[in-house]
């Protein structure tokens, strides 16, 4: 699954139906480190906006706090540089993964 997230012009659904199953896989089946989050298409500008809202989806329901900085960097990013819906899904994703460390990026978008 980890290797379908890295985005190519010819197989983006593909990426974006990888980063859904991670989402929903049992936190067991997911320990090991090869089973890293699926950040590498959230960071990517080239990747289509649907590619990076189901990374997003995913990492906010593995409920792994290593993404907080990724995710506090799309919030942070201006809405002229990236569609304003990732703005809004990395905010709901902080707030829903309640982490204290969010919460001043949380203000800073709000600002």
């Amino acid at each position: 699954m980890i290797e379908a997230l890295e985005y190519s012009e010819d197989d983006f659904d593909r990426a974006t139906m990888a980063a859904g199953v991670l989402g929903e896989m049992k936190p067991s089946t997911r320990s090991s480190p090869s089973s890293a989050p699926p950040t590498s298409s959230c960071r990517s500008n080239r990747a289509p906006t649907a590619v990076r809202l189901a990374a997003i989806r995913a990492l906010v329901k593995i409920g792994d706090p290593r993404p907080l900085p990724l995710l506090a960097k799309i919030l942070t990013t201006s809405a002229n540089e990236q569609d304003f819906l990732l703005n809004q899904k990395a905010a709901l994703g902080l707030a829903e993964l309640r982490d204290p460390s969010s919460i001043p990026f949380l203000l800073k978008a709000c600002s």
